[in-house]
């Protein structure tokens, strides 16, 4: 996030991160920005979750004279509480070009063992669509996808305020 002079010539970009926890109401602090292995300060970045990872693609950092835009991504483990690097970006990379404000989505594909079926395990105690009770066995849904699970960030469109030579 960004906070603007009320003239808006000043900015002050934060690279604080933070943790609510529904359960108490309570905020938490994490260890975030460069020194932690996190991302540089800055606005207009956009983020998804996976199951594991909270992840973070691209933004900008104005500083009146000059506006930086960053193509980089990093992650967020939710165990560990720890930072990494998944992409530098920069120029001449192979990240899509640097931008602000685009849409992103998150995709996990595979994963099946090698009968090509994924296991899913099933702990409801609903009534399926016949009427039967689940008892909690553990089923087998068929995959097309084989071999280990992929996860894949779509990145599309953005903004870029800086024009590209």
């Amino acid at each position: 996030g960004e906070f603007t002079s009320p003239n808006q010539e000043k900015f002050k970009h934060y690279s604080d991160f933070w943790r609510f926890d529904c359960d108490s109401n309570a905020w938490e602090q994490l260890e975030s920005g460069p020194k932690n292995g996190g991302p540089s300060a800055r606005s207009g970045s956009r983020c998804v979750a996976t199951k594991s990872d909270f992840i973070l693609f691209g933004g900008f950092y104005d500083a009146a004279e000059e506006i930086r835009y960053f193509n980089d991504c990093y992650a967020f483990d939710f165990d560990a509480k720890k930072w990494r690097v998944l992409a530098k970006g920069g120029t001449g990379s192979s990240a899509p070009s640097a931008r602000s404000a685009c849409h992103v989505c998150v995709s996990a594909v595979g994963g099946s063992n090698s009968s090509g079926s994924k296991k899913r395990n099933s702990k409801s105690s609903k009534k399926g669509e016949k009427g039967e009770e689940n008892d909690g066995e553990e089923k087998e849904e068929r995959k097309e996808e084989g071999g280990e699970e992929r996860t894949y960030l779509y990145v599309y469109g953005g903004d870029c305020k800086k024009l590209e030579k």
